[in-house]
């Protein structure tokens, strides 16, 4: 593509609760239009920067036919008697667990893409399938419990000159799904 096409960027906040002594939340980072209400675990939420809402981002799209999604931060909040309070006082692990790309009203595939922390790799996704990386824990993060999370696709290339991207018009998003476990 030869613009830079703008999209303004969503995230989907849903969590939930998967056994007595550990908790989760998921959270699915979509870089759209809209913003969707969070739900939290019994003991865990995903939230924006400082325990606020999750900001938009803009989905961009390059001159040589990647597509790009800059940071939107998460945090891992503790719950206590159903009230989001400080950052998680443990060690949590983060999972991506699916990546998907829309475009004019339909789902894409065919686009390969890496999944950062800042600029630490967490996963890639080839045609759709979510290879994860391993666990990220706190000690692989900046502050701990918060993370960065940006996409790239990966296969997009210069000399070839039919972008899967370019068979589509209309609006595009790109959505992340991440899970945030105490461990």
């Amino acid at each position: 593509m030869k613009n830079l096409l703008k999209v303004s960027a969503l995230v989907s906040l849903a969590a939930f609760s998967t056994a007595c002594f550990a908790d989760s939340s998921t959270a699915t980072a979509a870089w759209q239009g809209q913003l969707v209400s969070v739900v939290v675990g019994d003991t865990i939420a995903i939230t924006g920067t400082a325990g606020g809402p999750v900001l938009t981002e803009t989905l961009l799209f390059a001159a040589d036919g990647n597509i790009s999604a800059p940071d939107i931060v998460l945090e891992a909040h503790a719950v206590v008697a159903e009230v989001v309070g400080e950052l998680h006082p443990s060690v949590v692990s983060w999972t991506v667990t699916d990546v998907n790309f829309f475009a004019g009203g339909q789902q894409v595939t065919g686009i390969s893409f890496d999944i950062f922390n800042g600029m630490t790799k967490i996963a890639e996704s080839a045609a759709g399938v979510v290879t994860d990386l391993g666990q990220l824990t706190s000690g692989l993060v900046t502050v701990p419990n918060v993370i960065a999370l940006n996409i790239k696709s990966t296969n997009q290339s210069v000399t070839d000159p039919t972008y899967i991207i370019d068979q589509y018009t209309g609006t595009a998003s790109l959505t992340v799904t991440v899970v945030v476990s105490d461990v």
